[in-house]
């Protein structure tokens, strides 16, 4: 008489997925991404308002230090600035439509600074321009921590257009602008020049 032999079945012990490397690096990258700027501006964006045409218009650019660290900080233009006329042809400026009165320095932690920045214009039409801040530590000095674009902008008009028109947009600088001929001192302290008529004996 035969006998049946029954297959043995061999059971695999239960296997815990592992964890890859990969996996952590995507995590590690995206809590990278989410911490905030060293750097905190208020606005990235200065808009002034309509401005005559050899006056001048100032507002300020705010910025402060989130970190713990001494920051150094520099400002500096990626191009000149661009006038659009009202015939809408458009061009580079060759002199300075915007100027910022400092360009650099360093923050302490926690600092808030409000550096001054002149609106220029020339001729009529409306600028544009881009410039770049850039901060790294005191202590790193070969890395740059932050790069960050702003943009400004703002209308040249004639003395008359000035009176009444109206801005499209509004500035969105909290500091109020100050307007101030470009052609005078603010510091003349001297005495008016009183002409006298002379008649020509005929």
């Amino acid at each position: 008489m035969e006998k049946s032999v029954q297959p043995t079945i061999h059971e695999e012990p239960h296997r815990l997925p592992r964890m890859t490397t990969t996996q952590h690096v995507t995590v590690t990258h995206q809590k990278r991404l989410s911490s905030p700027q060293p750097i905190r501006l208020a606005a990235q964006r200065l808009e002034f308002p309509a401005t005559r045409v050899q006056e001048t218009t100032e507002t300020c650019l705010d910025f402060e230090n989130t970190t713990s660290e001494i920051m150094r900080w520099s400002l500096s233009s990626i191009a000149p600035a661009y006038v659009k006329q009202e015939s809408k042809e458009v061009y580079r400026a060759t002199y300075t439509a915007f100027r910022f009165t400092k360009q650099s320095g360093m923050l302490t932690p926690g600092q808030f600074v409000k550096i001054p920045v002149v609106f220029i214009p020339r001729d009529v039409g409306s600028y544009s321009q881009y410039w770049e801040l850039e901060a790294n530590s005191k202590e790193s000095v070969a890395s740059t921590v932050q790069q960050t674009k702003i943009e400004l902008a703002g209308d040249g008009v004639k003395a008359a257009a000035a009176l009444t028109k109206t801005h499209r947009r509004g500035p969105l600088a909290p500091t109020v602008p100050m307007v101030k001929p470009f052609h005078q001192s603010t510091t003349d302290n001297t005495e008016p020049v009183t002409k006298t008529q002379h008649t020509v004996p005929k």
